[in-house]
Parts: C-alpha cells; structure tokens; sequence
C-alpha cells in the first residue's frame, strides 16, 4: 500500500477512554468544547471560522494555555467523539426498532445486524478511521468467539481423556489408544 492513513498510526479510538488530567480542552464541561469548536468552524454568534492559531490565541485571552497543535488534536478529538456517540446512538435506536418487528432471533443475529449498520454509518460518511475501528472491533469479537469454541473443544477431549483413563476395562495399550484417537493423532 502506497498511502499511509492516521488511522494505521493511531492505536485504537475510544470515546470512554479516561482523559489525561493535564489535557486541558479535553477536560472542560461539554458546553465549553462546544463552544471552542463552533469558535474554529464559524457559528451564528462568532462571524466566520477561525485557524488554529487565532482559537489558541483566544483561548489564551479566556485564561487557557494552549497551542493550536493542541487545538487541532482536541477539534479532532472532539469531532470523532461526536460522530461516534451520534452513530451509537443511531444504531441502538435501529436495533430496539428491529427487535420490536422481531427481526433478531439470536443475539448473534444482533450484534451482526449493529455490525452491518455501523459498517454503513462509516462507509456513507467516509470515515477511513471509523471504518477502521469497526474491522478491528469485529475481527477481536470474532476471535473471542473462535477462542471460546476452541477451549469448549479442549474441554470436551479432556473430560473424554478423563473418562478414557479411568476405565477399569480397558488395557494401558487400549487406553493410549484410545487417547491418541480422541487427540486426533490417528
């Protein structure tokens, strides 16, 4: 691959990762990180957009000490978890939609279902960095699930082995082979 995308850079993004105490625009009320972020894009009060480095100017003059790579990240920050919060919201009202209709059987059926509708979400946004996490979250849940079927499967052959071992009737060699046939090694 020729082009190297931030989201290959960054670890994965959690909206309820707990922020550093010392990430100042992070750490203010909800409202105020509104505000900073209508400040940088233009809103109806504040007259056109503004750059980086005149929000960091102006937070300066509020009493913040920041610099506008600062307030690039927190604007970046600030977006994503928005859209992230907006997405889940959208999704968990689709899915008790649906599960009211009765579409979902299964919880696997589900968990598929808010897979697909998050897929779509960052697919019809273009948002590589969502689209991104949504594979990752989805290749980790499906390698719980294969992990969960494998110690089910250990569990089984142990507890065949076990049995196997503890038959009175069997010969040492008819036991060993016994075992070698519940291994698969025959």
């Amino acid at each position: 691959m020729s082009a190297t995308f931030d989201c290959m850079k960054e670890k994965t993004f959690n909206i309820y990762k707990k922020i550093y105490p010392n990430a100042k625009l992070k750490n203010l009320g909800r409202k105020r990180q509104q505000v900073i972020v209508d400040y940088l894009n233009g809103s109806e009060e504040k007259e056109g957009s503004h750059t980086l480095k005149e929000t960091a100017a102006w937070l300066r003059t509020e009493g913040i000490e920041t610099s506008a790579s600062s307030v690039s990240a927190f604007r970046t920050w600030f977006l994503r978890r928005a859209r992230m919060e907006a997405n889940q919201a959208a999704a968990l009202d689709r899915i008790r939609e649906d599960r009211k209709k009765g579409m979902f059987k299964t919880l696997a059926e589900e968990k598929e279902a808010g897979q697909i509708y998050f897929n779509h979400c960052a697919v019809e946004q273009e948002d590589v960095n969502m689209w991104v996490l949504m594979q990752r979250l989805d290749l980790a849940r499906r390698q719980q699930d294969l992990d969960a079927r494998k110690i089910k499967l250990l569990e089984e052959r142990q507890a065949k082995t076990k049995e196997a071992v503890q038959e009175v009737k069997m010969t040492p060699e008819e036991k060993e082979e016994r075992i070698r046939q519940i291994m698969g090694l025959e």
